[in-house]
């Protein structure tokens, strides 16, 4: 289902499962973005919670390429919930993790890039 976390794969082919999954959750025009946020907000909570811990989990991922595309999907998901008044413990997660002294600095840049994607898609 998530081939982007499947560490074990080619990187290009997890890239490009990223890409896809970040342009399911985002579209150029109204009616479509509308159509997607429609789709997402009916999908069941279990695993839209799925989907989203397997996105921060991949922000601890050493490989800079991977936790990148997991930001702008974590940041396309955001645009939708956080309107919605969802995902509301997304901003302490990021600052929690950016402050804990024994995270490493890729993970914590992870985390920083991510809040500027989420601040960008949601204030702009």
């Amino acid at each position: 289902m998530f081939f982007l976390n499947y560490e074990e794969k080619r990187l290009d082919s997890r890239l490009q499962a990223g890409i896809i999954l970040k342009n399911a959750f985002d579209a150029e025009d109204s009616v479509l973005k509308e159509q997607l946020i429609q789709q997402w907000a009916a999908i069941d909570l279990t695993v839209k919670n799925r989907v989203k811990n397997l996105l921060l989990k991949r922000l601890k991922s050493r490989v800079h390429e991977a936790w990148h595309t997991s930001s702008q999907v974590i940041a396309e998901i955001a645009s939708i919930e956080i309107p919605m008044n969802g995902w509301p413990d997304l901003i302490n997660h990021f600052l929690k993790n950016i402050t804990m002294v024994e995270n490493p600095t890729s993970s914590k840049q992870a985390m920083i890039e991510t809040l500027a994607y989420v601040c960008q898609k949601v204030f702009p």
